[in-house]
């Protein structure tokens, strides 16, 4: 799937909560996920690993399950530290192949990170066609998150590929309250 939208749109918010129901078994929100015994795989590329880790804690607390129960059932890979757009696809990608048959559900948060040109159509591509064989090949659920341009559209080549090889695409909207007084 691919899960696109504005800055503050709550993307990466919904995804775990589509993890915290496959982890918890149970209806989180309106989303009821089954992978079976299978794990989370999930990969960020912008927070800092300590703020990450707090995310996944809020993530386990909307399932209703302890984070000690949860963590046999999933696994976080922050990859902000990584400078290189290169190896964080090298990263993800070894470690798809090595955890693949295990994995239930796997989240690339954000996508734009891993190239250095987000129009590079050749390298987009033959990484967009790996993960869409590795995902048919586990009978998995991949997750790819995106941003918006400025202007509202897909990132460059990386949005279009994935967009088109993706089973579902959503794109997400931040909504800003209006006050109204009566």
């Amino acid at each position: 799937g691919f899960i696109s939208g504005d800055a503050g749109a709550m993307k990466s918010t919904f995804v775990k909560t589509i993890c915290a129901a496959a982890i918890s078994k149970r209806k989180v929100l309106f989303n009821k996920v089954d992978i079976g015994d299978k794990k989370v795989l999930y990969f960020d590329t912008e927070m800092p690993k300590d703020l990450f880790v707090g995310h996944i804690d809020n993530m386990f607390a909307i399932a209703g399950v302890a984070p000690s129960i949860a963590r046999d059932k999933f696994t976080g890979v922050a990859l902000v530290a990584e400078p290189e757009p290169v190896k964080k696809r090298e990263i993800i990608m070894r470690t798809l192949r090595e955890k693949g048959k295990d994995v239930g559900i796997a989240v690339i948060d954000v996508i734009a990170d891993l190239f250095e040109d987000e129009n590079d159509t050749a390298k987009t591509q033959e990484f967009i066609g790996e993960i869409a064989s590795l995902a048919n090949e586990n009978q998995s659920m991949y997750f790819i998150v995106s941003h918006l341009s400025d202007s509202g559209k897909l990132l460059g080549s990386i949005g279009r590929k994935v967009h088109r090889k993706s089973s579902f695409g959503m794109n997400l909207q931040k909504v800003t309250p209006t006050t109204s007084f009566v």
